[in-house]
């Protein structure tokens, strides 16, 4: 009788062990689906489709207007064979770039560099996704990181900025090895043992309060997936280069009114034209942009100083707070290649 207690003790507590497995997977199912997989953007771009890894990507071949796809699902065009130097842009739409292929800053820096007696051939591959924060990135390194670059130029942070609320900032911070992805099949856990080591306080992690103010304000998830995809470049042996962002509101703006900024655009959970909330949110990103740069010792191309030094006209470089314009874009470009190479990365 003692036996048979004992045995059906143990298949209760390995049935509810179960249960509390199951329930933790399925709800980080559908949180990973809310973060990564949001299939209605991709019905705004023909080019995109639905993608089990990263949420979403570019259709290999896609060709259309002024927006081509090439076969192994960058814009721009096919890749070369070849002994070359190879750089690939990591980033969002302000990599993608906008209508026209010669006016995605990625294919300025292959213009330009392209001028210059470099010592071996160079080849700039586009990769931005448009929507894509560094969650999706995160995703997506390893499989970026299987075409060899030598050099990888980061530009991101503004879908982190304008896509997770201030107010209601959550801590999305985990070891990315979620179940339902397939990309990190090869790294299963048990998410009730980590859920335990959570409580316990055994995860390592900064804990964040569950509201924030624009003056307290420090983007953790950002920190955190920034300096992974930081690590995750060093470990295939490429050399990770960290761009600044460069927006269209100046930091020594005056007046709100001023047109020269009126095509700014505000994140949702900023209130209408209250820019100086906008700019302390903008900095707690910088800052930790800057703040990554120094302590991995990988090189920062200041961009944002570039258009912080222009007093007027801003708005002919800018088609919105973040998102430039082909003349912005030319200035973007050629100053990554003249940084390239007044650095010696390239030469």
């Amino acid at each position: 009788m003692k036996r048979e207690n004992l045995l059906y003790g143990i298949g209760i507590a390995t049935a509810a062990l179960g249960a509390a497995e199951i329930v933790l997977r399925l709800k980080d199912r559908a949180a990973s689906r809310t973060r990564f997989h949001r299939e209605r953007w991709t019905m705004e771009r023909p080019w995109e489709r639905f993608d089990p890894c990263s949420g979403w990507e570019l259709i290999p071949g896609f060709v259309s207007g002024d927006i081509r796809i090439n076969h192994h699902g960058f814009r721009g065009p096919e890749l070369i064979k070849g002994d070359m130097t190879r750089i690939l842009c990591l980033g969002d739409a302000t990599t993608f770039g906008p209508s026209g292929e010669k006016n995605p800053y990625p294919q300025i820096v292959q213009t330009m560099l392209a001028k210059r007696r470099t010592s071996r051939p160079v080849e700039v591959i586009n990769a931005g996704v448009c929507g894509h924060s560094t969650s999706n990135m995160i995703f997506r390194i390893q499989h970026l990181l299987g075409f060899k670059p030598d050099i990888v130029i980061v530009y991101a942070g503004w879908n982190d900025l304008f896509n997770e609320p201030v107010d209601r900032y959550c801590d999305n911070r985990l070891p990315y090895s979620s179940y339902w992805h397939t990309l990190s099949q090869k790294n299963i856990r048990f998410h009730l043992a980590a859920k335990i080591r959570e409580i316990a306080g055994y995860e390592n992690r900064k804990p964040i309060p569950l509201t924030y103010t624009p003056d307290e304000f420090v983007p953790f998830n950002f920190e955190y997936n920034l300096s992974l995809i930081i690590s995750e470049i060093r470990k295939a042996s490429a050399l990770p280069v960290l761009l600044t962002l460069p927006k269209l509101i100046p930091d020594s703006l005056s007046r709100p009114d001023d047109p020269d900024i009126s095509a700014a655009t505000l994140p949702d959970f900023i209130e209408d034209e209250n820019f100086g909330d906008f700019l302390k949110v903008y900095h707690a990103y910088d800052t930790i942009i800057r703040q990554i740069a120094t302590e991995t010792d990988t090189f920062l191309f200041d961009a944002a100083a570039v258009f912080e030094t222009m007093k007027k006209g801003r708005a002919g470089y800018f088609e919105d707070t973040r998102h430039l314009t082909p003349e912005g874009y030319r200035v973007l470009g050629e100053f990554i290649a003249q940084s390239l190479v007044g650095k010696d990365i390239v030469q």
